[in-house]
């Protein structure tokens, strides 16, 4: 079966690199990834994947885990922050097959949200890429909307049915299909990063 590992960002970071991640109305991004991640391993192993949800660690010590466990898909979990009123799906600008996985996550996800959502190449010096730019496997920083949205219904949304995005998610993972006879990249892990 081929495994996806779901890493909650921001939780379980240590000494200087801990934080909550984005918070705005009360609500911390944390909990809303942590939500959304359990409810997307649930999903996937119903499909018939193997699922694991990391959520401490440097980065690169969860990438480094997530090879040593023979992760086909990797997704850094986040919600975003800054006041915007979309979701993103980035991929690795290098992986050949991350365009399609982005792609069919962002389409489930589409399903589900009122705001836009796009799946995005990510390259070095962004930050999504520091988040995914470690690891062999198909990756993906996951930001299905922002946690400081303008638009009021929209964080209803994003809060109230967090498990919703992550159905989403495990959904696009599964759509894509697994391609269970990739090829991991080659180039070698990057330096822990604070995002």
């Amino acid at each position: 079966m081929p495994l996806a590992v779901l890493d909650v960002q921001h939780r379980g970071k240590p000494g200087r690199w801990a934080d909550r991640g984005a918070v705005a109305f009360g609500v911390e991004e944390v909990d809303l990834t942590h939500r959304y991640a359990l409810a997307a391993d649930k999903v996937l192993r119903a499909a018939g994947w193997d699922c694991c949800v990391l959520a401490d660690g440097h980065y690169a010590d969860r990438w480094a885990r997530a090879d040593a466990y023979g992760a086909l898909v990797y997704v850094a979990c986040h919600v975003d922050g800054g006041g915007g009123d979309r979701g993103t799906v980035y991929y690795d600008a290098r992986s050949a097959r991350g365009p399609a996985l982005a792609t069919a996550v962002a389409d489930e996800l589409r399903k589900v949200v009122p705001w836009p959502v796009l799946p995005r190449p990510t390259v070095a010096g962004d930050r999504a890429f520091n988040t995914i730019q470690g690891v062999r496997a198909v990756a993906l920083c996951f930001e299905p909307g922002f946690v400081d949205d303008p638009v009021e219904d929209h964080r209803r949304v994003l809060v109230a049915q967090a498990e919703t995005l992550g159905t989403a998610l495990a959904r696009g993972i599964a759509a894509w299909g697994g391609f269970p006879d990739a090829t991991p990249r080659t180039y070698a892990p990057a330096t822990p990063t604070s995002r």
